[in-house]
């Protein structure tokens, strides 16, 4: 089917993407290794996101009520400062809670 000729056009051109392969793919190690540092924020996001998952969840009809409850009066400061009141209450109690 090939001849001698034909089959070492193909070991050849095997090898040059065997090597370029290689070398793409360590191109590509290299610069995965440069943006771990800067991408190192998302891995901790991603975290705290799954630790403070339940806490909204349990915070969430509390917080609803809250809003519709605080929506009767009052202005959008008021509301902000409600609003860090109440989220340093569900930190301290978070922090309790993770601390048993």
């Amino acid at each position: 089917m090939f001849g001698n000729q034909g089959l070492e056009e193909l070991r050849r051109r095997k090898q040059e993407l065997i090597a370029t392969g290689a070398q793409k793919r360590a191109r590509l190690a290299r610069e995965c290794r440069q943006l771990e540092p800067a991408l190192s924020w998302v891995d901790t996001l991603s975290r705290l996101a799954r630790q403070a998952a339940p806490v909204f969840s349990a915070a969430a009809p509390l917080i609803g009520g809250w809003w519709a409850k605080s929506h009767l009066g009052g202005g959008l400061v008021t509301k902000l400062r409600q609003a860090t009141g109440l989220f340093r209450g569900i930190r301290s109690f978070y922090r309790g809670f993770m601390r048993k």
